[in-house]
């Protein structure tokens, strides 16, 4: 029992010194509060101005940026339209360059131009000064020679094609004194054989075809050499022909017999007569003037004996250029056999005139020959006729 009211003193001196002990805790604590509430009281009013400070700094930095986003974004769109301004300005200095490449291409190109032209004009004209390109005189009178621009043409009432017409009337039995025959036809015959006598120093000039032929030039336009050429035709083909058949005869057997013979006989004589109209026609003058002179120079310069006359024929300038190219004399002869002195083109020229010579010659004989051989078959036709 003590015991228990030891424990139980000890008990409440326990409870008592924990209750004094609690109270002091009590106490202590409630201080602590108090100071840690004024501590917190203290610090959360700092706290406070600390943040209201920070939202201050924060709302000035927002400010800030704003400001500097203002800002950034006006520099940057001066930035931008520099940027664009520059741009534009490349654009604009490279099309220029393009442009000023172009231009100089073009001057290129056109001075190229102009030098390659000119430098044609000078190649031309320094041809032209030395005469490559000059046409050869002579081969240009080869192809003029035989026509008007060769200086003239004949007298159509003086070649030889006329002369043998106006004998035609005659040999057809046409003509008054044919018509009346007899004395009076052999008298025209005999009388023109003493007027041509000693005719170009010929005693018998109207049977004499040398004063035709040994000269390659006939003056047709002199009236006695005219009327020489019609003699000699008309002594030639027929000086006694028969009469043409009176209109009376025609419808009676004997007078269309004669007209059958006398067409057969006038047809071979025809015949003979163009042959002797082309050769006449041949040495019939044609050429005169200037041109004449040419062909002067030109027998100067050759072998050429024969006279020249005023004007020339067809066959006495195929005469001159024969002799002028196989017997050259003088400059010519030095040229021809000095190579030096001939380039190619230079003997393509003689070449071809020779060429040109040699095809009118060919020409002639071919235009002869034909008429030949209607002579030669008139001939047979008369030796096979049992008439």
């Amino acid at each position: 029992m003590k015991m228990k009211y030891i424990i139980l003193a000890g008990s409440v001196a326990l409870g008592s010194s924990l209750m004094s002990t609690t109270s002091a805790i009590a106490c202590s604590c409630s201080g602590a509060i108090a100071a840690t509430r004024a501590a917190v009281n203290t610090q959360g009013g700092r706290t406070q101005d600390e943040l209201r400070t920070l939202q201050d700094l924060v709302e000035e930095q927002t400010e800030d940026m704003n400001e500097n986003h203002d800002d950034m974004k006006d520099h940057l769109d001066i930035r931008v339209a520099d940027l664009i301004e520059a741009l534009k300005g490349q654009a604009r200095e490279n099309a220029n360059y393009q442009q000023m490449q172009v231009e100089a291409a073009q001057r290129i190109e056109d001075a190229s131009q102009v030098n390659a032209t000119q430098r044609l004009r000078d190649e031309f004209r320094a041809k032209a000064e030395s005469g490559v390109n000059d046409p050869n005189p002579f081969s240009c009178m080869i192809l003029d020679m035989f026509g008007n621009g060769g200086g003239g043409a004949p007298n159509p009432d003086n070649t030889g094609s006329a002369v043998v017409s106006e004998v035609v009337s005659f040999v057809d039995g046409e003509t008054p004194e044919v018509q009346s025959g007899g004395v009076r036809m052999a008298s025209v015959v005999s009388n023109d054989k003493d007027e041509l006598e000693n005719f170009k120093g010929s005693p018998n000039a109207s049977t004499d075809w040398s004063l035709m032929l040994k000269e390659p030039t006939v003056d047709m336009d002199d009236p006695q050499t005219r009327k020489l050429a019609g003699v000699l035709v008309r002594n030639t083909i027929n000086t006694s022909p028969e009469r043409s058949v009176p209109e009376a005869e025609k419808a009676t057997p004997l007078g269309l017999g004669k007209i059958a013979k006398m067409e057969e006989t006038r047809a071979r004589y025809k015949a003979a007569m163009e042959s002797i109209a082309m050769q006449l026609n041949m040495r019939t003058a044609v050429m005169d003037g200037d041109a004449v002179e040419t062909y002067r120079d030109m027998a100067t310069d050759s072998a050429y004996n024969r006279e020249i006359p005023e004007k020339l024929s067809e066959l006495q300038q195929i005469d001159i250029m024969t002799v002028w190219n196989y017997a050259p004399k003088g400059e010519r002869a030095e040229n021809l056999t000095d190579n030096a002195k001939m380039s190619e083109k230079a003997w393509l020229f003689e070449l071809h005139r020779i060429m040109s010579i040699n095809a009118r010659i060919n020409y002639l004989n071919l235009e002869l020959a034909s008429r030949d051989a209607v002579v030669n078959a008139a001939i047979l036709a008369t030796l096979n006729d049992d008439d």
